[in-house]
């Protein structure tokens, strides 16, 4: 006797391949018994043919969907593969805190955004720079326009994980300028506060002289002014560069941190600031401030220019020129801190001011005969904070600031040439636009 085990479906077949054997059923089978042998054959062959088969279309329906369905993982899986194997090209990994409370300083970029590489040198001799402007200044700045989008694609690229907390989040001006992690300004955290306390959106930019020579920030919030003077305090800052408005264009572009009129002093948190001295010079101004905490007094100087509008290169070269001498006149070999420049989201004009000041100490120690690299240097700058430079016109500007620069060392070495330097502004364009986290729709910035 045979037993099959299943359940007839009419629309699954399904093929019942264990049974039991009644022992004379088996016995019969053994004994050579020809109809019993046959018997169960017939019994397992009627037991099959009560399930209903698919039919032909049916199986072909279920083939070729399960053939889609692997399809569409497959082509998913090879698209994030593919995606995730480009972000690691210029994504180094970020490894968090150490027990010192600072970053580990991240790997270094890959091939491409290394700055030894090649591709990066764009040199230039000293005494050929007007050549060179009537070359690049020549097709609507044509030249200029193609050096600078080569200098977006190859700019390093870091991790912003410390901006991107949501307790930081509110500390951004713009949601997209954000500090490096590896280089980042930490602030001391403040007793019983939370660990987002050490966040301020700045970063360490090298300088002619030192690494550190420069801390780039942006424009303080109404809710981040204590923390800008607490940086200023904690790295022993001496100098403080303004290059914005506090509103332009009936726009908020950086908070009046300081207090409104001398000797009207002013706390910031535990910090009391009280300026001493306002001087207008014209196309700027100089506050010196006292700085207090507890007992101990600083002096800071505070240098605020107001030639640079809303527009990424609108100021004269000898205006930046000079207000640049000025203010190295007043970093003497006593001040221990790094100088502190920003304007609004401090990036653009924060990065061309730094440049043009790299450019001026350069062309003092080197020969008209040698060679500069604004190139190689605004990468270099970038390494440090995102977008240092941001616009084409800035860095045309630069090259106008850097023609004007050796041709007062030129003068300098022929006393006999005579006539004022006045190097034309060709590369005026407004600037790009930035997303506001406070206001909430996108504004120009410099």
């Amino acid at each position: 006797m045979l037993n099959l085990v299943g359940n007839a479906h009419p629309s699954i077949w399904r093929v019942v391949e264990w049974w039991q054997k009644e022992e004379a059923t088996i016995s019969s089978l053994r004994s050579g018994s020809g109809n019993a042998e046959s018997v169960a054959v017939t019994q397992i062959v009627k037991t099959f043919e009560c399930y209903d088969p698919l039919t032909g279309g049916e199986i072909a329906g279920i083939i070729f969907c399960v053939l889609l369905l692997l399809a569409v993982i497959g082509i998913i899986g090879f698209m994030v593969h593919r995606n995730w194997e480009r972000v690691k090209e210029y994504l180094p990994s970020f490894r968090g805190r150490q027990p010192s409370g600072e970053f580990e300083p991240l790997q270094p970029p890959p091939e491409r955004y290394r700055l030894n590489n090649e591709s990066m040198k764009r040199p230039i001799v000293l005494s050929a720079i007007r050549d060179f402007l009537r070359k690049y200044h020549a097709d609507d700045n044509r030249l200029f326009i193609g050096e600078y989008e080569d200098l977006k694609q190859l700019s390093p690229r870091h991790t912003t994980n410390s901006a991107n907390l949501d307790e930081n989040k509110p500390k951004n001006r713009y949601t997209n300028i954000l500090p490096y992690d590896h280089s980042r300004v930490i602030l001391a955290p403040m007793v019983d506060e939370e660990d987002s306390s050490d966040y301020i959106n700045a970063n360490y930019i090298p300088g002619y002289t030192y690494g550190k020579e420069f801390i780039a920030s942006q424009g303080p919030l109404p809710g981040t002014a204590n923390d800008f003077w607490r940086m200023i305090w904690e790295q022993s800052v001496s100098i403080i560069v303004m290059l914005t408005k506090c509103s332009e264009n009936n726009m908020d572009k950086c908070e009046h941190y300081w207090p409104h009129a001398a000797n009207e002093p002013k706390c910031y948190n535990d910090l009391m600031v009280n300026v001493t001295s306002v001087s207008n010079m014209g196309k700027y101004d100089i506050h010196i401030m006292d700085v207090c905490l507890g007992d101990e007094k600083r002096v800071v100087k505070h240098f605020h220019f107001l030639e640079w509008p809303d527009f990424s290169a609108k100021v004269e070269t000898t205006t930046l020129i000079e207000f640049i001498t000025t203010v190295r006149q007043h970093i003497t070999p006593d001040i221990k801190g790094p100088t502190v420049t920003h304007c609004s989201a401090g990036v653009g004009r924060t990065g061309t001011f730094i440049t043009v000041d790299y450019l001026m100490q350069y062309v003092e120690d080197h020969d008209l005969s040698s060679q500069v690299d604004i190139f190689d240097w605004v990468i270099q700058m970038r390494d440090h904070r995102t977008t240092m430079v941001q616009t084409w016109a800035q860095y045309a500007f630069i090259h106008d600031c850097l023609s004007e620069i050796v041709e007062r060392k030129r003068k300098l070495q022929n006393p006999e040439e005579n006539g004022e330097v006045c190097i034309d502004n060709l590369a005026y364009e407004p600037d790009d636009l930035y997303e506001n986290t406070k206001l909430g729709p996108l504004q120009t910035e410099l």
